[in-house]
């Protein structure tokens, strides 16, 4: 690899200027630049005239697409501080925009020594994972991937290459959502290995509702909120510029409750906290709907008319709808993540008034309880089948599975029947087997106690309304005619390697294409992983860094910085279009993604799909966008570049519908779309179609209401998990030295009382093991943790453990419906390490 430093062709007092901020600007981590900003500030003259260009930070921290300006000096970053929203005094955001540490320090992530400069090659005769490489040229790179992603497809067809991509880049262009790479997979049949991260939520959220959150905005939220349930989510750290709302709320005079194992900051700062046993929210939710039904506080009116509780289910488990008598449906729209599209075929239900059944929009009287004969099928509502479902969750069941007490339950049952009340939900529950169900559960939970479609109500991971509400023409990601292959679950890629066979169908895949992700770090079962990725017969992978996932690859892209390169945003909790400015020229030989995916599709031949320069096709993605600003004008490019933030969404916002059948919330599923096709008929849809409760697959310690412990218990007593921190967005920010100076090292955190029975101390080595793998690092006690469990948190990768990986431990097991993984479903054990103290 090339000698060269990313400081190349900076002038010594520049470099030496750059040098000092790094060395003093650890205070940027905390609160603002300004150490960055008092050098930016003293010395223009005597550095050239200082630009400030506008972007947004493009990670996925929870509180994405935070708008920046970037300072630049002689053609190098000098400083970056937070963009201020324009006509603060009329928007929803009147306090302004923040910025966190991880923005701020983006600056030395664009400088930073691990960055990609030129196209790699894995040299030849070495293995995948000995980090051994060689520099080529762009020519060398594009004529190699295309001549072999050509020859693969023709030979094993549709499929043969996949596209990986989870959470390393947001935006409309390049990364995760960007129209730039699916362009290049959807013109020649690419597969597409689909994340399983945080699945649980996203695609069991986005099934159920079609969007990530039904809510209110911020200052909505705080000024009407009764009650705010923040359930397995830590929004303090982890959602950090929507917890401001939710402290106004308190403010206000909300009542803040937590429901978590484990004391978190949002815990500490609640007015209520409530520890349930690891895995049994989904449990806590039947008890309490029970309850509110049995106790005559649940909003049956509500159910009946804006829920689909009165729609009559026939003895196959489907809805009798208009189709059943010969009409054939309109196609409305589809769900945005499960695909599955929702129509005119109207749902029956039993109106008491006309003593009949009729679609739903002609009913006056809607029955929740009819059972018997309709139009010649035997029927039932589902409001019956939700009573019958809930039927055993006594509240005293339902506190011994939870291990909390009736004074808890109760409370938590009037906060729900006393709204308006928000649940915000989170992935410190979303990270098991079972974790599906608790989100079906507090969405049906909250639908019962009618805490939707009013301000300061509604379900949520933000505590807010959550949806796209401008984007740009993402057809450009789907060329015509489409050529689409099938869809590999993330967690089932070991065995679809190994056996090329997925649930029986033939699985031909070959090759991945990795972006905006770094699976070799963050999935679960990373031996297996690592296995599968040496079978392969090319890899190819683009980043900003060498990643973890880089050491596996045949072909390493280097990927232009934020900073870099132009970009196109609009986020769920920021009310503007943003417009991402080119800041600095691509230094060395970096691309953007979408240069990349033009060369990668003209030189495969598909040169009809990628005509266009890059600009064009950005310009002609935001002149193409789906509505106007909300002053009613067209987000043009031109007016976005020039404006910088278009403001998209109004003051005042809150949910007063969404888009599923026949505009009814479900209490029931129907139809119901596993993530991957290949498993539909895996699915037992009587069971997935409402919540349910069963014990996650390894993470239960002891048998509790008949619910046997997991064997392995005996071996492994400790319930691992690996929670979201602060100072990181995945591994994306784990080698910044300012952040670093905050979270140094990987930790070990386990309740005083599980250290004490291993005779081990605050700041021993331990050894963190199971079955599948072990990692060390250093103990700290913490007796915010429940007893018989331990956290390591997220984030680190291979080299910043004294021994092994933390992703050795987990596995990929998961349910069939979502795929999800299940990274805190694992049980461990913890010893004393014999190699030493570091």
């Amino acid at each position: 690899m090339s000698e060269e430093t990313a400081y190349r062709g900076i002038s010594r007092r520049s470099f030496l200027k750059t040098s000092a901020v790094a060395a003093g600007a650890t205070a940027l981590a905390v609160e603002a630049a300004s150490p960055l900003a008092a050098l930016a500030a003293g010395d223009t003259a005597a550095s050239g005239e200082e630009k400030v260009i506008g972007t947004f930070c493009r990670g996925n921290c929870g509180s994405f697409g935070c708008p920046l300006n970037v300072h630049v000096r002689e053609g190098k970053v000098v400083n970056v501080t937070a963009h201020t929203y324009p006509n603060l005094a009329d928007s929803v955001e009147k306090d302004g925009t923040r910025a966190c540490g991880r923005g701020y320090s983006n600056i030395l992530r664009l400088y930073a020594p691990e960055r990609l400069s030129y196209p790699l090659r894995r040299v030849e005769g070495t293995e995948r994972g000995d980090g051994k490489y060689e520099r080529i040229t762009w020519e060398e790179a594009i004529k190699e991937i295309s001549t072999k992603w050509n020859d693969i497809l023709s030979k094993y067809g549709p499929g043969s290459v996949a596209r990986w991509t989870v959470y390393g880049a947001l935006g409309w262009v390049g990364g995760v959502l960007g129209f730039a790479w699916s362009r290049l997979a959807n013109s020649y049949g690419f597969g597409t290995v689909t994340s399983g991260a945080d699945e649980a939520q996203i695609y069991g959220q986005n099934s159920w509702v079609n969007v990530q959150g039904i809510g209110s905005d911020g200052p909505t939220l705080a000024a009407n909120a009764k009650n705010i349930v923040m359930w397995g989510q830590n929004p303090a750290e982890t959602l950090v510029h929507q917890w401001r709302w939710i402290i106004k709320a308190k403010q206000n005079g909300a009542k803040l409750i937590t429901i978590d194992p484990r004391v978190s900051l949002s815990a500490s700062k609640s007015d209520v906290h409530i520890a349930p046993r690891y895995a049994t929210d989904s449990a806590l939710t039947l008890g309490l709907i029970k309850y509110l039904i049995d106790n005559g506080l649940a909003d049956l009116d509500f159910v009946a008319k804006r829920c689909n509780g009165a729609n009559l289910v026939r003895e196959d488990g489907t809805i009798l709808r208009m189709s059943a008598f010969g009409y054939e449906p309109n196609v409305l729209g589809s769900n945005a993540v499960s695909g599955v599209a929702y129509t005119d075929d109207k749902s029956y239900v039993w109106d008491d008034a006309q003593g009949a059944a009729v679609p739903f929009d002609q009913a006056t009287a809607p029955s929740l309880t009819y059972k018997g004969e309709a139009e010649g099928f035997q029927v039932t509502t589902v409001f019956n089948k939700l009573v019958e479902r809930v039927s055993d969750w006594t509240v005293a069941k339902t506190c011994e599975v939870c291990g909390i007490t009736e004074a808890e339950f109760l409370l938590l049952a009037d906060v729900f029947a006393n709204g308006p009340t928000t649940v915000t939900v989170g992935n410190g529950a979303g990270h098991y087997s079972n974790s599906y169900s608790f989100f079906a559960g507090t969405l049906v939970l909250t639908a019962i106690s009618g805490n939707f479609y009013k301000p300061g109500a509604g379900w949520s991971n933000s505590a807010q309304f959550a949806d796209f509400i401008w984007v740009p023409d993402l057809l450009l990601g789907y060329p015509w005619p489409l050529n689409i292959g099938p869809s590999y679950a993330s967690i089932d890629l070991p065995g679809i390697v190994e056996t090329k066979k997925y649930h029986g169908t033939d699985a031909p895949l070959r090759s991945l294409l990795i972006h905006s992700a770094n699976p070799i770090a963050n999935t679960p079962n990373r031996k297996a992983m690592i296995k599968a990725f040496k079978a392969l017969d090319f890899v190819v992978v683009a980043d900003i860094e060498m990643s973890e996932t880089c050491n596996y690859a045949d072909i390493i892209l280097p990927v232009g910085h934020w900073f870099e390169v132009e970009e196109i945003g609009s986020f769920q909790y920021i009310p503007f279009a943003i417009y991402g400015g080119k800041a600095v020229e691509l230094m060395f030989e970096r691309k953007s993604e979408l240069q990349m995916a033009i060369e990668l599709g003209r030189a495969m031949g598909h040169g009809d799909s990628f005509a266009q320069s890059e600009a064009e096709m950005i310009k002609a993605a935001v002149d193409g966008c789906s509505g106007p600003g909300m002053d009613g004008k067209p987000v043009t490019y031109e007016r976005l570049k020039e404006e910088g933030l278009v403001r998209i969404i109004p003051d005042g916002i809150y949910s007063q519908s969404t888009t599923v059948q026949d505009g009814l919330l479900p209490i029931y599923l129907d139809p119901i779309p596993p993530h991957t096709a290949v498993k539909a008929p895996l699915i037992d849809k009587a069971q997935w179609r409402m919540p349910f409760f069963e014990p996650p697959m390894e993470a239960w310690t002891e048998t509790v209401a008949g619910y046997q412990a997991n064997p392995l218990a005996q071996k492994y007593p400790l319930i691992f998990m690996s929670i979201h921190q602060k100072y990181m967005t995945h591994t994306s920010y784990n080698r910044i030295e300012w952040l670093k100076e905050l979270r140094p090292e990987p930790v070990l955190y386990l309740n005083p009382a599980d250290a004490e029975a291993r005779k081990i101390k605050n700041g021993d080595i331990v050894r963190v093991f199971n079955d599948r793998g072990y990692v060390v690092v250093k103990a700290e006690m913490d007796p915010a943790m429940k007893v018989g469990s331990v956290n390591l948190p997220h984030g680190w990768s291979q080299g910043q453990f004294i021994d092994g990986h933390y992703q050795d431990l987990t596995s990929n097991e998961s349910d069939l419906f979502d795929d999800n993984e299940c990274y805190y479903d694992c049980l461990c054990e913890v010893e004393k390490w014999e190699g030493g103290v570091a």
